[in-house]
Formats: C-alpha cells, sequence, structure tokens
C-alpha cells in the first residue's frame, strides 16, 4: 500500500467515526416510571414511542422499552414529536392491565384515547426524565364466537364504549384446539378483553 493510499483510508475511517459519533450524539431519551396509580410499579409491560404520520400517529416499528422490577422506563429515540402508549407485553396478562397514554395535560381522557395524550418533543441529545405514566386495572370480558353451533375463529370482536365509541378495545376470536382453561372451556372460538373501563360498552 502507498503513503497516499493509507492517508486516504485513515482519511475515510476518521470521516466514518465522525458520522458514527454525530449520529450517536443525536439520540435523545425519554425516561420515568409506570405505576397502577397507587404507587405500586408496573413490571415489564411495554412502553411505546409512537411517531405522527399522514393518518396520525402509528407504531409500526417504532422506538419502544420494557420496564424494570421498579416500573422504570427509558426510551432512546431520534430527534422528533411523539406520543407515548404503554400496554402489556404480548402473550402476557398481569391484573388485567389497560393499555393507556401519557396523557396529564387539558385537554385529558386519562390516557384512555389518543387524540387528547400529550405530545412529546425532543431534539438532538436531550435527555427528559420524569415522563411518569399511569397505567390502570381495569374490568374484563369474555365470550364465544360461533356460527350453526361451531366455534369460529379468527373473528374480530370489538368493544366500546356506549358513549364514545372511539375509545374501544380490539382482539380476535382463539383458534387454538385445547386444552381448556382453568373454567373448563376448550379455547376455540373464545375471545378474551382485559383492562376496560368501568363503565357501558358495546360488543361489535
Amino acid at each position: 500500500m502507498s503513503a497516499n493510499s493509507g492517508r486516504l483510508l485513515l482519511a475515510s475511517s476518521l470521516a466514518v467515526l465522525l458520522l458514527v459519533g454525530a449520529y450517536r450524539a443525536e439520540a435523545a431519551t425519554i425516561s420515568g416510571t409506570v405505576t397502577d396509580g397507587n404507587a405500586n410499579p408496573r413490571v415489564s409491560v411495554r412502553v411505546e414511542a409512537w411517531r405522527p404520520t399522514p393518518k396520525g400517529y402509528r407504531c409500526n416499528g417504532c422506538p419502544a422499552a420494557t420496564t424494570n422490577g421498579q416500573g422504570q422506563y427509558t426510551v432512546t429515540v431520534p430527534a422528533g414529536t411523539y406520543k407515548l402508549f404503554v400496554r402489556p407485553v404480548q402473550g402476557t396478562l398481569n391484573g388485567n392491565q389497560a393499555d393507556h397514554w401519557y396523557d396529564v395535560n387539558a385537554p385529558t381522557n386519562n390516557g384512555w384515547t389518543e387524540p387528547e395524550a400529550d405530545e412529546i418533543t425532543v431534539a438532538g441529545s436531550d435527555t427528559l426524565t420524569g415522563v411518569d405514566i399511569v397505567m390502570p386495572g381495569g374490568g374484563s370480558y369474555a365470550g364465544r364466537v360461533t356460527g350453526g353451533g361451531t366455534p369460529l375463529v379468527g373473528v374480530y370482536v370489538r368493544m366500546g364504549l356506549r358513549t364514545n365509541p372511539d375509545q374501544h378495545h380490539n382482539t380476535v376470536s382463539l383458534a387454538h384446539p385445547g386444552p381448556t382453561d382453568p373454567s373448563g372451556r376448550t379455547q376455540t372460538g373464545w375471545w378474551y378483553l382485559y383492562g376496560l373501563e368501568a363503565s357501558q360498552h358495546r360488543i361489535i
């Protein structure tokens, strides 16, 4: 290798390192604690930083983190504007936890719906702390979808507030052939919803 080639390679390597360093410096963090509203930590729940799109806020591979044993989380995000959403990790269930938004400023719907959720804007290498989220417990509901006496699977079920249809939970009927659950029910065709607000609901 010639001396000029060596210098070019060194310069290129330094440029890459500088770019990587600049990229890392642009990463911001948002951190806080998730509780049940009574100072009890919500452990191993997922906190997602939803991003704005032309059709509203969406996740689609958004930055996320899982709370530790004290309910604490830290999400690393690029500079931008976000809304924080907390939910149980997929496939887990603990205490009828209700999916919830970070929503402390007026107008508010106490974290139940996205339009009222607070926007959080970070720039550069901001470190935003104390973004604490309440993830309350709620009621639960279950049912079975059948057709002609036969359990149906993969049927979309939606349960919304009678007074506010935009506040709703969605699920699908299960395809498991068994075994039975602790109540003795076979799983095929059954659907389950958890974390429901105390109110009247409609099932669609």
